[in-house]
This record gives C-alpha cells, structure tokens and sequence, in this order.
C-alpha cells in the first residue's frame, strides 16, 4: 500500500496508485509541476531499478520459503514509481509498485501470500465491526507487535520484512505532518471523516498516552505504518506493495486474506508487459461495505495521496454522497453519479443534492480560498514541500469535482447552472464570485 500519488494533470490513476499508464521500456519521460508558486517538479517516468541492496530479493525468497508462499517472479518485478513526490529522505525507499516485466495471461496466479508470513493479532483481538474503539484496540495491538519486531530487527523470525518496513519514510499520512501543514488541513477538512477526528488528530486523540507514548515518534511512525499499510489487523508482505486503483483500472482478483491458504492474488485480465498491477483498498474482498462508506478524503487520510478517478465523497450529516467518473480521459470529460444510480441492495440513498446541500458544497469550495490566501505566507510556515505537493493536489481535485457536482445538482432542481458563481483567477485559483 505505497503512496502512489494521483496524477490530476493526466486523470487517470489507482488506489494506493492513482496512474493506469503502462510503463513501456521505451516510454518518454514526461514532466509537469505543481503550481503552488512553488514548482515542484514530479516525473513521470518509466519504473527504474532499484538499489536495495537485496532487501526486496530477499523478501521474496522469504515468502517463497514458506508452504503455499508464491511470488511470480517470472513475470512481475518491484519497482519505484516516479510519477509522484514523496517525503525527502535519503535512507528510505521511494514508493514502490508491482509491474509486469513479461504480459501475464488473465488468470495467472500473481501471489499467494500465507498467513504464516502476515504480522497479525488475530489471537487476542477483539471482534466488533460495528465499534470504533475495538478498531482502536486490535490497532494498538497490531502496533505494539510490530515495534517489537522492528526492535528485534534481524533476531526477528519476519526479519526480511521488517528490514523493508524499516526503510519506509516518516510522515507520509497527514496525521504525520507538520503542525502548520495538519492546521491547513483542519480548515479544509470535514470535523469527522468515517469516524475519525478531521483526518490529522486521530493518533493524537486515540493512540497517544493510551496506547503510544505522547512524545515518542519512533511509535507515532508504527502507528503510521500500520494505518497505511494493515489489512484490519494484519501486515501482508510484498501484497502490500500493490497500489491502489478504482473502476477500470483494476486488473487484479483475491480471495480473502483470512482464508487458510492466505491470500492468492491473480490478474483479472491480460497485463501487458511494462504495466503496473492495481488493486482497490476500498472495494477489496474483505472491504465489507467499506466502499459506501470510504471515500477521496479517507484515502487522503490513510495513505497522504490523492486518489485518481473515480473520486468519492460522503458526507452523510449533508444527505450528500457522489462520485466523479471519468467518460472521456483524452477529452477531460467528467460526469457525477449520485448514490441513486449505484446497485447496492440495501441502505439510504440520497440522490441529487436539495437546495442545502448545493449551498454546503458551496460553501465547501469557498472554503480554498482560505488556502489562496495562505500561499502568499508559505515562507512563513513550516510546511514541506511534500506536504504542499499534496495539499494542492487536494484543492485541485475537490474544487474540480464539487463544482461539476453544484452544476449537475442545480441541472436536477432546474437552478440555474453553477458557472456562474465561480471565477477561475489568472493564477489558477477558483474563487466565489460576489454578488
């Protein structure tokens, strides 16, 4: 579950990754940046080796090594994403993704991961999916195992795993950032996100001095960790190493990672050679309703990357769930699906926004101007450029998608579209338009 960021500037991506682009050996390396007065330079590349001294070699023999432990390694290599930036630090690895070095048949067995290599707690969790603060526990729990591994370090019996997780780079959740960067984000995001406090104060509220000592980072980086990178309340290696995607970019099937066998992984279709293997994190086998519930601004929350199309938000105090699909990539058409069109069996289904719920979103968009206001004092805050990166990709994508989403909710009411009360500024920023 690697931070693979969305690519907006091209619309297409996945979950943990949000670009579906096959990485041929000879394609073009193409750059862009991010306009935050800043240019921050992000390529988009083709997959490079990496230089990991071994370490991904040997997590693989590793989990080969164990009975039912399969990597096809015959067809699929781990390779840097360069299409996204990421925290600045020269000892850990970049984020990581699973690509086809030779087409595999649709139905090939990709992995089997067995549960014999997971770090899990399934022996002393709790079982309630309905509470939050058995969520909290059996989190703890997983947390508090995986700091004693990572403390035993070789003497541990996952030590080729652990010796990865080692090299994973601090502060890549908000919840992980800068003071003034978790600030920006208070303003921008809701108070509570799928039961979590505001996206930035979780581990502060329900991890420090219960579970995790209140001023030791080595422990917030676990709890980090194990947010980004868990299934419930287990570690799988090398299956979290796929990337995230959702609709048509998905070329992946599982069986639960709770079957006795441990998860077996297969393509869903033919991967062509140089492509990168996808998963979702919110639609999986075990995701429950998860993907009714989950949306752009959790993945934001738990992996500190904006996911690319299909975008989600839900905000259920506002009767207000959509999705933004993409129709038309090479023509940058979008179109806004309101909960009534999706076939779920059972559950409340809001539709179309009323007249309140296009003010809320309004008033949502009216909410980046706050975040104009406070480029123009970026020198003054002690916000990284990564945390910039990501920030504006948020505004970026949210302004873009509430706006269509005012103008198709004012299209069902028979308002008049919403175009009008929005102005697009020399410099990029959308601003309510004054009456």
């Amino acid at each position: 579950t690697n931070s693979i960021f969305q690519n907006f500037f091209f619309q297409e991506q996945p979950h943990c990754s949000l670009l579906r682009y096959s990485f041929r050996s000879n394609m073009l390396c193409f750059y862009t940046s991010l306009f935050i007065n800043l240019m921050l330079p992000i390529a988009i590349c083709r997959a490079e080796k990496l230089e990991d001294g071994g370490i991904i070699s040997s997590l693989i023999d590793w989990v080969n090594g164990f009975p039912g432990g399969f990597f096809n390694s015959e067809k699929l290599e781990i390779l840097p994403i360069q299409y996204a930036p990421v925290p600045t630090e020269t000892t850990t690895f970049p984020p990581l993704g699973v690509f086809a070095k030779a087409d595999v048949a649709a139905n090939e067995l990709l992995m089997q991961i067995p549960p014999s290599a997971y770090i899990e707690v399934w022996g002393g969790k709790l079982v309630d999916d309905e509470s939050w603060d058995v969520y909290y526990h059996n989190m703890c729990l997983l947390s508090k195992k995986l700091e004693t591994e990572m403390h035993l370090g070789d003497e541990s019996l996952y030590a080729p795993y652990i010796r990865f997780l080692n090299k994973q780079a601090k502060g890549q959740i908000p919840a992980t950032w800068s003071n003034d960067a978790r600030d920006i984000l208070r303003e921008l995001l809701p108070e509570e996100i799928d039961g979590l406090s505001n996206g930035v104060d979780w581990i502060d509220d329900h991890f420090k001095g219960s579970c995790i000592s209140p001023f030791d980072a080595f422990q917030e980086h676990i709890v980090a960790l194990v947010k980004q990178r868990c299934y419930d309340d287990a570690l799988i290696p090398l299956w979290d190493m796929v990337n995230h995607a959702n609709g048509p970019h998905i070329n992946t099937n599982t069986t639960s990672w709770y079957d006795n066998g441990g998860i077996k992984v297969w393509a869903s279709q033919l991967i062509r050679e140089g492509e990168e293997v996808f998963a979702s994190y919110d639609g999986c086998v075990d995701c429950s309703t998860t993907a009714r519930e989950w949306g752009t601004l959790e993945i934001l929350r738990d992996f500190g990357f904006v996911e690319g199309y299909p975008h989600r938000y839900i905000y259920e105090d506002e009767d207000i769930w959509f999705e933004v699909v993409e129709v038309d990539k090479e023509n940058d058409s979008l179109a806004v699906l309101w909960d009534d069109h999706i076939n779920w069996e059972d559950g409340e289904r809001f539709g179309a926004p009323d007249r309140e719920g296009i003010e809320f979103l309004r008033s949502e968009v009216e909410e980046y101007e706050y975040l104009d206001k406070l480029i123009e004092e970026r020198d003054s805050l002690n916000v990284t450029p990564f945390e910039w990166s990501v920030i504006m990709q948020m505004k970026e994508v949210v302004v873009k998608d509430f706006i269509l989403a005012i103008e198709e909710a004012e299209l069902v009411l028979g308002m008049r579209g919403s175009n009008d009360d929005f102005v697009q500024t020399a410099d990029g920023s959308i601003c309510a338009r004054e009456f």
